[in-house]
């Protein structure tokens, strides 16, 4: 017999945890509009700076007047970028936190240590920005925008490997240039809501809160 039911993982989706992410972040994420980021790799392993790192994940923010911009238009219209960085990404201290008032750098173990797990900010965040990760389509459960950063597409084709078919599983818009992502920023800003439900239902299936609870109950009562 065959049982088909979601992702048990994704009962995350709905934990509340406005509290501890509003002490880790210092904004009231209950208000708050916020922009998830979250690349797959960058230099992975690398020792870099944040400005090296926001550089490499954004290749059209060519030099620091650019991230300067970026920045500013973010704190004039009150969003947050959360980095959330690979698990093999780590920074050497060399940047003027000015220029990252309104970004923040977010790793595992800060997450770990506040009992956080990515997916629980999901709820909070007006959209998704990511590039080859399998986080877009947990994503989906959620009618935001999805933004995709695919400028080295063939080179993580050649080193780390793509399905063939990985373009038809792409549910948002390629950010290839600044205007894209200041684009992708003010459909934040104004609340785009967009309908990703018959992507999710064709990828990931009906959503269950207690998808956990179902499944043991099918399986041990």
């Amino acid at each position: 017999n065959w049982f088909f039911g979601g992702a048990s993982r994704n009962t995350t989706f709905t934990n509340d945890k406005s509290i501890p992410l509003s002490n880790l972040l210092n904004a009231d994420v209950r208000k708050q509009k916020m922009i998830l980021i979250v690349p797959t790799f960058r230099k992975t392993g690398i020792k870099i700076s944040r400005t090296e790192y926001i550089l490499n994940t954004f290749p059209f923010i060519e030099n620091m007047y650019r991230l300067k911009q970026l920045n500013s238009y973010l704190s004039k219209n009150n969003v947050i970028f959360i980095m959330k960085l690979h698990q093999e990404n780590y920074f050497k201290n060399d940047d003027n936190d000015e220029l990252f008032s309104n970004i923040i750098f977010l790793d595992n173990n800060t997450l770990y240590d506040n009992n956080i797990y990515v997916s629980e900010l999901f709820q909070y965040t007006g959209g998704l920005i990511t590039d080859y990760s399998s986080i877009a389509l947990d994503y989906l459960y959620f009618n935001k925008p999805i933004g995709y950063l695919l400028n080295d597409i063939q080179l993580y084709q050649k080193e780390r490997g793509i399905c063939s078919n990985f373009k038809n599983f792409l549910f948002g818009n390629n950010l290839e240039t600044i205007d894209d992502l200041y684009c992708f920023i003010n459909s934040i800003i104004n609340n785009v809501v967009v309908n990703n439900s018959k992507n999710n239902i064709k990828i990931n299936g009906a959503y269950h809160p207690n998808e956990n609870e179902s499944i043991y109950e099918m399986f041990f009562k």
